[in-house]
């Protein structure tokens, strides 16, 4: 699934923005990947990201596309 999303984005993880990172994170939402045990640790580990960082994103997907403050 995370590889799927990965693929849709067109771009190789090393070379993708915060941007590119949410709309994958988006993905994986959308079909559910968060609700699988462990799946922010496997997420992080494909993006090349901390665990933080995806929760961060995470919080901006399912916030709308808004930062929280």
């Amino acid at each position: 699934m995370i590889d799927r999303a990965v693929g849709l984005s067109g771009k190789p993880v090393s070379v993708m923005s915060r941007k590119d990172r949410i709309e994958v994170l988006r993905n994986l939402e959308e079909r559910g990947a968060f609700h699988i045990k462990r799946a922010v640790d496997q997420v992080a580990a494909r993006l090349g990201v901390s665990r933080v960082t995806v929760y961060a994103d995470l919080d901006i997907v399912r916030n709308g596309g808004r930062t929280t403050t």
